[in-house]
């Protein structure tokens, strides 16, 4: 699943992702780039309607561009139920997928302040990675810009060492959204090496909801996606 977000409905997109740099891996899961054709002079083609979008508890750095539109810098993952996204022929989109409870260490915001505004939560990244992506987004064709956003983003990793989630807490929603059948919140927390109440805390500063809320939106993601078959290029085309 692509995305903080997994689409389910049908579209039209090319979409491809690789790993990132080494040095990132612990906070970024892929770098992905997706793109939504023009379509041909003619009547709408199929599956350029709205589709639906579901968050999947993961969080991603998203510069879009083209489609002849303004380029625009949004964090998806900060949802808490599902919207709808219309296609736009031609915009592309750059992503960095985040693992969970990764992101928020970069944004001067508590996560649960964002649920449900990830159209604000841009605006409040760290300095160094906010600038870096509006330079992506005015040349997203040159290679040099998007190794200058992971550039930022280690710079700001270890300028805000002291606010990441503690690497316990780290494995926890890691296991949480890996897709495996997930073991009690209270068997987390005790693997974490947490009492209950402050595991409950600890998670809640780290994505803005509650285990319970990650456990509950992880499902309903996963429910959801089994009932369609989405090919790979629709997945983020639109997060």
């Amino acid at each position: 699943m692509a995305g903080g977000m997994a689409a389910t409905g049908a579209g039209a997109g090319v979409y491809r992702e690789h790993a990132p740099p080494p040095a990132l891996g612990g906070m970024v899961q892929a770098v992905w780039h997706a793109r939504t054709p023009t379509p041909s002079p003619g009547p709408t083609p199929a599956g350029t309607a709205p589709f639906r979008v579901l968050p999947d508890g993961c969080m991603d750095l998203i510069v879009a561009h083209g489609g002849g539109h303004d380029p625009t810098i949004l964090i998806a993952g900060t949802d808490d139920t599902a919207r709808m996204v219309a296609h736009q022929p031609g915009r592309g989109h750059i992503g960095l997928r985040f693992r969970p409870g990764r992101l928020a260490a970069l944004i001067d915001a508590p996560p649960a302040e964002l649920v449900g505004a990830s159209h604000r939560a841009a605006l409040l990244l760290a300095g160094g990675v906010h600038d870096a992506a509006r330079h992506l987004a005015d040349a997203p064709a040159d290679p040099a810009r998007l190794h200058g956003l992971l550039y930022a983003l280690r710079v700001a990793i270890e300028d805000r060492n002291r606010f990441l989630t503690p690497p316990a807490v780290r494995a926890a929603l890691d296991h949480l959204a890996s897709g495996d059948t997930p073991p009690s919140i209270g068997h987390l927390a005790a693997e974490a090496g947490y009492g209950q109440r402050r595991f409950d805390r600890a998670v809640l500063r780290a994505t803005g909801l509650t285990p319970q809320g990650n456990r509950v939106k992880i499902l309903s993601c996963d429910d959801a996606c089994e009932e369609v078959v989405v090919p790979s290029g629709d997945l983020a085309s639109e997060a």
